[in-house]
């Protein structure tokens, strides 16, 4: 068994034209690009991943179309693209709670039975998490997301400052997030 490994180096014009053309090594390229940020453990699990990923490859597209690329380090336009697209969506998703902390009825609809099983499953999981939170990580949850605070006034609230308030909160998520991690191993 005799394979032939080659190390050569594919110039950016050459991956940008496979790109343009839907046709690999351009697009696995990129894609492998865009992955490692992406799956950067920071933004925790509040990005939709395939839908930044998708965004991502047709700003790119868009972008190589209309020659907005101007050389320079192709990886580095890829990924800052992403970035900025990955931060956007973090935004976003700080910008309304997703989960309310109370009322199962408003999480059911009245048209699809499996859409009612899922979220029914899904409050199930929250309130799981919630329960085996610290009592302070609960009260910044409901100040923040039910109360819909914003950190200056829980620090007010809490008697702390605004700085103290983030971080809190920042690890009270960190710490919610690894107990649905736990809870969800098989």
């Amino acid at each position: 068994m005799n394979r032939q490994i080659t190390s050569e180096k594919i110039d950016d014009q050459s991956l940008i034209r496979s790109y343009l053309e839907g046709r690999n090594p351009g697009y696995s390229t990129f894609e492998k690009w865009v992955d490692s940020v992406i799956f950067f453990k920071g933004w925790g699990p509040r990005i939709d991943s395939a839908d930044v990923k998708q965004e991502t490859l047709t700003v790119l597209l868009q972008n190589l179309r209309a020659k907005r690329y101007e050389g320079g380090g192709l990886k580095s336009y890829i990924q800052s693209i992403c970035k900025n697209l990955c931060l956007l969506a973090l935004r976003k998703s700080y910008g309304s709670p997703t989960v309310p902390l109370d009322n199962a009825e408003t999480l059911t609809s009245k048209n699809n039975p499996e859409d009612d099983l899922l979220k029914k499953e899904e409050l199930r999981l929250f309130s799981d998490v919630f329960g085996r939170l610290s009592s302070i990580c609960r009260k910044l949850l409901i100040l923040r997301f039910k109360s819909v605070l914003g950190y200056a006034e829980i620090g007010k609230e809490l008697q702390i400052s605004e700085g103290a308030a983030r971080v809190r909160l920042f690890r009270c998520l960190e710490n919610a997030r690894k107990i649905r991690v736990r809870i969800e191993k098989p």
